[in-house]
């Protein structure tokens, strides 16, 4: 026997696929030549009256075994040029005569006692094609009875139907089994009208059954029902026919039902803090297989009454992207329980009403705060046109510079720029710049060149500005050298002797950067309401008496730990040291006392840092605000870093 054809189609040609087998489908492929070999042998017995019969026949296939990831063990035949060191070695053996024709179809007189018939496939009343026999060849069905003992049962007949690719229906036909084909329509509300099509169903009406219910029947013909549906169907189902005592075939249907499901809420920001705006947003769909109409919606918090809001219709298996399912809630420090409810009128047929509520609980973080007083006044917020940094060194917290001063030894360190550098050009010198990429304003605009290079041309030309006379006698000219690299130079002047500087002052580099599109506008409201890229961005300002700080959460250097930070002025020094004593405030800048710096020393709960020499500020601050060191160069090195 050729080993390449296995399954009694015919023998491999080159370069045809050699499939994988399991074991059972290669002893069902033998069991197919062997039967087809036993009605040749059968044939000539009958001729010649003499009794041929396979007894034994033994087979040593050359297979590539290997293992499938679903855990089956697959055999594949060796092609002629190739080998294997795999040899599957079956032996078919025939013990007794007996046996052997009990198993056998009977042949001549023995096959009318048996109700069988030794008819070819091809007798078959509307056998439609070749490949619907070879199907049937297959599996080794090469006559009637054959095709009989394969499907004597509903589950023989459904193994049948697998392993053949043929429909069930099909079998059923050829069977003269009640069969069915065909629902219309496949899906509908339950209590739909539904026709089903088939055949061999008898003109007596049987029973339908749709997920094990009686369906009612309004018509019953041999080969069309008319039925109604269950009225308490619900979802996809099977679809079954009884005529008589005989079972057919099974067809998928579905009983069409709203089911509105809330799958989630979502939360933003996912870890909200008090007094934030936060908005819920409901997942809501309807995942069932009818359209909904226009239904109600409830938003409840904490318990309190619901809010009902309107919500139009919502088609089947569409998400919904209605307003109603968001809503916009500030909340204080703690534990919250928002609950979203879909229909809550009950109005629609919801197959499951339970899916349509979701409810969730948020912790809210209550606001790290920190409150400071300082007995110096500000006007206005102008970077480049204040002499000095004002009140806790606020426009510090509000914008950054190119540089920033070490607190240890007053060198620059890079802030806003990547690097800088010292280069020769052409009979100059330029201090070379380069941005990083990810800075952004405030109003989330990115920082750009064109705004390092607008701040300080702004200062060499500006007679307000007390940063004009630095910058104009060591910087001559600002210029975009490289926008894909991201760098500008600042061209240096030579000094009254000729000589070129080596270096600029590190204070020239950490002169603050505003936007150029907002502050070129009117310098004047930008002092009012400024917009820069510190660690804290403005959130109210009271000239001469608050300024109120909020976390920039884009702040190059990382989201700030504190979320607020209020900055009182009050020139009454001895105001300021009340709110230090009764804990309104947690830290202050006072004008330097020796005896206040001594008394508030020798408590624990301060930390006292005198500024200036000879000292000129007492910069107090309270112990449990952590990372913020006073020091004399640069208060806000490390703003970003405070917390209480």
């Amino acid at each position: 026997m050729d080993a390449g054809n296995l399954n009694g189609a015919a023998p491999l040609e080159p370069g045809a696929d050699n499939t994988d087998w399991q074991l059972a489908e290669l002893v069902d492929a033998i069991a197919a030549e062997i039967d087809q070999a036993q009605d040749t042998l059968s044939l000539k017995s009958y001729a010649r009256g003499l009794a041929f019969a396979v007894k034994t026949l033994s087979l040593d296939l050359e297979v590539k075994v290997r293992r499938a990831a679903d855990g089956r063990l697959l055999f594949r035949t060796v092609n002629p040029d190739e080998s294997s060191a795999t040899v599957l070695k079956l032996d078919f053996a025939q013990v007794l005569q007996s046996q052997l024709q009990g198993v056998r179809k009977p042949l001549a007189d023995g096959l009318a006692a048996a109700g069988l018939s030794a008819a070819a496939l091809d007798t078959l009343d509307q056998l439609a094609t070749e490949e619907e026999l070879a199907a049937l060849r297959s599996v080794g069905i090469l006559a009637l009875d054959d095709l009989a003992r394969y499907s004597q049962t509903p589950a023989m007949m459904a193994e049948l139907s697998r392993k053949t690719r043929l429909p069930e229906a099909r079998l059923r036909q050829w069977r003269q089994l009640p069969f069915i084909t065909a629902a219309t329509p496949a899906s509908g509300p339950p209590g739909s009208t539904v026709v089903i099509e088939g055949g061999n169903l008898g003109s007596q009406p049987g029973f339908v059954l749709f997920q094990q219910n009686d369906a009612k029947v309004l018509d019953w013909r041999d080969g069309r029902i008319a039925v109604e549906m269950p009225p308490d169907s619900s979802g996809p189902g099977l679809l079954l026919v009884q005529a008589g005592d005989q079972m057919s075939n099974t067809l998928s249907w579905e009983a069409a039902t709203v089911d509105l499901a809330v799958q989630d809420i979502a939360i933003s920001p996912a870890q909200p803090t008090e007094d934030d705006e936060i908005v819920l947003t409901a997942s809501l769909r309807n995942q069932g297989a009818l359209d909904a109409a226009a239904f109600a919606v409830q938003w409840t918090l904490d318990g309190q009454t619901p809010e009902r809001l309107p919500h139009g219709p919502l088609l089947a298996h569409q998400r919904s992207q209605e307003s109603t399912i968001r809503r916009k809630v500030k909340l204080s420090a703690g534990l919250h329980r928002i609950t979203f409810t879909a229909d809550p009128e009950n109005k629609l047929p919801d197959v499951n009403r339970q899916n349509g509520l979701f409810s969730r609980q948020i912790e809210v973080r209550a606001r790290r705060r920190l409150r400071m007083g300082d007995f110096r006044t500000i006007d206005q917020l102008d970077p480049l046109r204040n002499a000095t940094q004002g009140p806790a060194d606020v426009l510090r917290l509000l914008f950054r510079g190119l540089a920033r001063l070490d607190p240890e030894t007053g060198e620059a360190r890079p802030d806003l720029a990547a690097t800088w550098e010292m280069r020769p050009s052409n009979g100059s010198v330029r201090c070379l710049i380069r941005l990083p990429e990810g800075l952004y304003w405030h109003d989330g605009a990115p920082l750009t060149l064109d705004d390092v290079k607008f701040t300080y041309e702004t200062i060499l030309a500006d007679a307000a500005s007390p940063w004009r006379a630095l910058a104009n006698q060591f910087i001559s000219e600002v210029r975009i050298v490289n926008r894909t690299e991201g760098a500008l130079a600042l061209v240096l002047k030579a000094d009254a002797a000729g000589l070129l500087p080596e270096t600029l002052p590190p204070a020239l580099l950490t002169i603050a950067i505003v936007p150029q599109r907002r502050y070129a506008a009117d310098p004047a409201a930008f002092g009012q309401q400024p917009i820069g890229s510190g660690p804290f961005q403005l959130a109210a300002f009271t000239p001469g008496q608050t300024i109120q700080l909020r976390a920039f959460t884009q702040y190059s250097y990382g989201k700030p730990r504190l979320d607020s930070l209020e900055i009182q002025s009050e020139p009454d020094a001895e105001r300021l040291i009340q709110s230090l004593r009764d804990q309104s405030l947690t830290a202050a800048v006072l004008p330097y006392s020796a005896e206040l710096a001594a008394e508030l020393s020798a408590q624990s709960a301060w930390a006292v840092h005198a500024q200036g020499e000879p000292p000129a500020l007492l910069d107090v601050t309270a112990s449990q605000v952590h990372e913020r060191f006073a020091n004399a160069v640069d208060t806000n090195w490390n703003a970003h870093l405070w917390y209480v």
